[in-house]
C-alpha cells in the first residue's frame, strides 16, 4: 500500500506546484501608448505604428481610417485627420461589447481622467486632461464602450477688418 500511495502523492504534489493558482487574464488598460503613437502623426505613419502595436490588425479600406484589431478588449481604432495638415488629430477606441461593467470601469480608471471613471451606462462624459479632450460613451449602437481622444485644434487667426 505504501509503495503505491507514495508515488501517487508525489505526483499529485508535483502537479499542484506546477499548476497556476488562477489563469492569467489580460490586463484591463486603456491603450494609452497606441493613442499617443497615433496623435499628431501623418495618417500613414500612425497606421503603421498601430499595426506594430497590434500585429494582427487589419486596415479596412474606405473613407475612415479604420484599424480592426484581433485584441480581446480593443475591437477597432478609427483615426481622424486634420484636413489641412493630414495629421491625426483624433483617435476613437472602440472596446469589445463583451466587456462587463466591472471591466469597463477598470479600463476607464486607467485613462487617468477622473470624470470618465464615474461614467454610467448610457451616459456620455467629456473632459480635458493633459492637453487632450477625452470623450467616453458607455454604449454605442452595438453596446460598446467608446473613448475618443482629441488633440487640441489649431485655431486660425480671425481675418483682420480693413
Amino acid at each position: 500500500m505504501i509503495r503505491t500511495v507514495a508515488p501517487l502523492a508525489l505526483l499529485t504534489l508535483l502537479i499542484a506546484c506546477k499548476a497556476p493558482a488562477t489563469p492569467q487574464e489580460p490586463a484591463l488598460e486603456f491603450p494609452q501608448g497606441a493613442v499617443r503613437a497615433a496623435l499628431d502623426q501623418p495618417t500613414a505613419v500612425a497606421t503603421e505604428r498601430l499595426k506594430d502595436i497590434y500585429p494582427k490588425a487589419r486596415v479596412v479600406p474606405g473613407p475612415l481610417h479604420r484599424i480592426v484589431t484581433s485584441d480581446e478588449q480593443v475591437e477597432e481604432l478609427i483615426l481622424f485627420q486634420d484636413m489641412r495638415s493630414a495629421r491625426v488629430n483624433s483617435v476613437v477606441v472602440k472596446f469589445s461589447e463583451r466587456l462587463t461593467e466591472t471591466e469597463r470601469r477598470a479600463i476607464l480608471k486607467t485613462t487617468g481622467v477622473d470624470e470618465l471613471a464615474q461614467l454610467k451606462a448610457g451616459e456620455v462624459q467629456e473632459s480635458a486632461h493633459e492637453g487632450l479632450l477625452w470623450r467616453a460613451r458607455w454604449g454605442d449602437r452595438q453596446g460598446r464602450l467608446t473613448v475618443t481622444v482629441e488633440a487640441p485644434r489649431e485655431v486660425s487667426p480671425a481675418p483682420r477688418a480693413r
